[in-house]
C-alpha cells in the first residue's frame, strides 16, 4: 500500500499573477481600493519605504539643527541675563 498514496505537487506561485486587495489613500485625501499583483505591490512598498528614509533622515537633519539653535539661543540668554545683573552693564553693550 506504500506506492497506493497519490503525490501531490507543490502548488506553484506565481507573483506576477497572485493579485491582492489593496487599500491606498491618494495625495487628495481620496481612499482606493486596487487589486495588484504581488509584484506591483512589493515594488510599491519598495519606493514607499525608501521615501520614508528619506523623510527620517531630513527630520533627524532638521532636530538637529533645531537643538544646535536652542542651545545657541540658551546661550545667548544667558549671557544677556548675566549682564543684565551687571551694574556695569548699560545698553551701549548690545
Amino acid at each position: 500500500m506504500i506506492g497506493s498514496r497519490k503525490e501531490s505537487a507543490p502548488q506553484v506561485l506565481l507573483p506576477e499573477e497572485e493579485k491582492i486587495i489593496v487599500e491606498e489613500t491618494k495625495s487628495n485625501g481620496q481612499t482606493v481600493i486596487e487589486e495588484k499583483s504581488l509584484v506591483d505591490t512589493v515594488y510599491a512598498l519598495k519606493d514607499e519605504v525608501q521615501e520614508l528614509r528619506q523623510d527620517n533622515k531630513k527630520m533627524k537633519k532638521s532636530l538637529e539643527e533645531e537643538q544646535r539653535a536652542r542651545k545657541d539661543l540658551e546661550k545667548l540668554v544667558r549671557k544677556v541675563l548675566k549682564n543684565m545683573n551687571d551694574p556695569s552693564w548699560d545698553e551701549t553693550n548690545l
